[in-house]
């Protein structure tokens, strides 16, 4: 196998790794924050808060992947 190409292109290569995990960590981030918020909002003594939790909740459940 010629590897010169990967050799040739290593610095694009590893700035699109980078910008890969920066992608990966914000959306663990920002998904963590969601889900925090939707747990919490549905067990909600405020009725509002808990169906519009629920509706979020049914949504994403629904989404394929």
């Amino acid at each position: 196998m010629d590897f010169s190409l990967l050799f040739k292109h290593q610095d694009m290569l590893l700035h699109g790794a980078w910008i890969t995990l920066q992608v990966t960590f914000g959306a663990l981030a920002l998904g963590l924050v969601l889900g925090i918020l939707a747990g919490t909002g549905r067990i909600s003594r405020r009725v509002q808060v808990r169906v519009l939790a629920d509706v979020y909740i049914q949504v994403i459940r629904g989404t394929p992947m």
